[in-house]
């Protein structure tokens, strides 16, 4: 699920072959778990906000698919190295980057989900997945390029950002999403 910023597989290729993995497992060795080992971004010119937006998605991309665990690559990224942009933590500060919070945010709101996420619709730019979590249902969705609404109309409920802060809204309009940059060449980032 490495997220090269340059050819970056579209977010569908990811899904679809995560999809047929699981599919290979379910039919031939059901027991058999599914790790992604060395989820991040490994290109050096991503910006810290990019990363923030990539890490949460790829792992969600991957634990909705049927992946049994995702490790995050790296605690903190290498400059002028291939891995400049992965971890969670500055290379020479060790302050926490974006990423730490929004991975932080993710760990929060998923902890406690069983099972697969199920794919809402949404449009071609629109990721959307239900999550099962106790008694409760946990809607996650952004927009893959530019900007795009979520069209589920959810009444009163709670929304958190990627970043932790909560408020209650009332959801019977078109949802705002927004994605982590517009490509300068029609590409997904």
């Amino acid at each position: 699920l490495s997220h090269h910023h340059e050819g970056f597989p579209s977010e569908r290729k990811v899904e679809n072959a995560l999809a047929e993995m699981v599919a290979w497992r379910d039919q031939y060795k059901p027991a058999m778990p599914i790790w992604v080992t060395a989820e991040g971004h490994d290109a050096m010119d991503v910006e810290a906000r990019i990363q923030a937006c990539w890490l949460p998605r790829g792992v969600m991309t991957a634990l909705a698919a049927g992946v049994d665990k995702v490790f995050v690559y790296q605690e903190k990224g290498r400059g002028g190295f291939q891995s400049g942009a992965t971890g969670l933590l500055g290379e020479e500060s060790n302050a926490p980057k974006p990423a730490f919070l929004t991975y932080a945010t993710l760990i929060r709101q998923l902890d406690g989900v069983t099972g697969r996420a199920q794919r809402r619709p949404g449009g071609e730019n629109v990721r959307a997945y239900l999550w099962k979590k106790g008694d409760k249902q946990i809607v996650t969705a952004w927009a893959v390029r530019g900007n795009d609404t979520l069209k589920i109309p959810f009444g009163q409920c709670t929304l958190t950002d990627a970043f932790g802060d909560v408020r209650t809204i009332d959801s019977r309009e078109p949802l705002p999403l927004f994605a982590a940059i517009e490509s300068d060449d029609g590409r997904e980032p």
